[in-house]
């Protein structure tokens, strides 16, 4: 039996077509007639980060179009990059760390630029624990949400008999 599909916070859905109820962005003219996006226009008809709501627990958590920068600067909170190679480090040695720094990242960053990256390392701590229907699940809604990604490949090897892992 098939898993059900699983949802991956760092895939972001096609942007919604312009609709009546945008706001066209003020434009100022250059000296060569080109147009300039004056800043604060933003349209009505936009998402709003994936970034949890700033809560009285969280001190100086934003709900800003900085919101993940804000998050990412808050003491004892660890860049994208550092919590992808703790991640990595522990792997082998400790799988379960490895996830847990994998689940920090998606707290932190759930449409950052290392998303993909992310969901790899998360399918192969889950094959390394040994909760492979968890597993091919999230590598299923990678596939969906990424179906040109290069990491594709190495998602297969690792969900083969022949990982080793």
């Amino acid at each position: 039996m098939k898993p059900p599909p699983v949802e991956i916070p760092g895939a972001s859905p096609p942007p919604p077509p312009p609709s009546a109820r945008s706001v066209a962005s003020p434009v100022a003219p250059t000296t060569k007639g080109a147009a300039v996006a004056t800043a604060g226009a933003i349209p009505t008809g936009t998402s709003a980060p994936s970034v949890a709501p700033a809560t009285a627990s969280t001190p100086g958590a934003s709900t800003s179009t900085e919101g993940q920068t804000a998050i990412a600067q808050m003491p004892g909170s660890e860049s994208e990059l550092t919590l992808l190679d703790r991640a990595r480090a522990r792997m082998a040695p400790d799988p379960a760390a490895a996830m847990r720094a994998l689940d920090a990242h998606l707290a932190l960053y759930p449409r950052g630029t290392f998303a993909q990256e992310r969901e790899v390392l998360a399918i192969e701590a889950l094959v390394r624990l040994g909760r492979r229907p968890e597993a091919e699940a999230r590598a299923a809604a990678f596939e969906s949400a990424f179906p040109g990604s290069a990491h594709r490949r190495r998602i297969a090897v690792l969900l083969s008999d022949d990982a080793g892992l």
